[in-house]
């Protein structure tokens, strides 16, 4: 835990001293000294703390810092962090913006948090989905995947739900 800190405060440092990095001045001088979050990087990644990060520092248009450390994943088999790793952010999208957004419309008797998806997405509208509710989707309990599957990304939320309807689901609801 004292890595993890150790690589936020580092970071939050690196932040914060670019940003005050004068824009004037940034053609004109060299970027400031962040070799530190190397040092706070590695030393969250041998501790265990985290399996890995990629560290972007950066002033209006230009990049003082960009490095990748440890592993994207560990299972099934350690897979090394690159400069362009995709994060999957969903989880934190849908604390800050879809569960407000379905909680008011909780709030405004629209939605029920216990009805089947079906009701509100007719592509989960079969018998398969039966048992996948909103709240479960919520909660990540509904049996989908992580991730959707790479062909339904760049078609957007109405064929990326047509395809993730058309898969089977990876466990049972609940």
């Amino acid at each position: 835990m004292r890595a993890l800190v150790g690589v936020l405060v580092v970071l939050l440092g690196g932040l914060a001293l670019a940003a005050a990095w004068p824009p004037s001045l940034a053609g004109a001088q060299a970027a400031p000294d962040l070799s530190a979050l190397d040092d706070a990087a590695r030393d969250a990644f041998d501790a265990g703390e985290v399996p890995g990060a990629v560290i972007l520092v950066g002033q209006g248009d230009r990049v003082l810092y960009r490095k990748a450390f440890g592993m994207r994943s560990l299972v099934p088999r350690p897979d090394p962090l690159t400069l362009d790793t995709v994060y999957d952010v969903a989880s934190l999208t849908k604390v800050l913006a879809t569960l407000p957004a379905v909680l008011a419309l909780v709030d405004d008797g629209k939605v029920s948090l216990d009805a089947p998806l079906g009701r509100y997405l007719h592509e989960f509208g079969g018998p398969a989905f039966r048992e996948v509710t909103v709240r479960r989707v919520l909660t990540h309990s509904a049996g989908f995947p992580d991730l959707p599957s790479p062909a339904a990304i760049p078609q957007g939320f109405p064929e990326a739900a047509r395809l993730l309807a058309r898969a089977d689901l990876r466990y049972s609801p609940g």
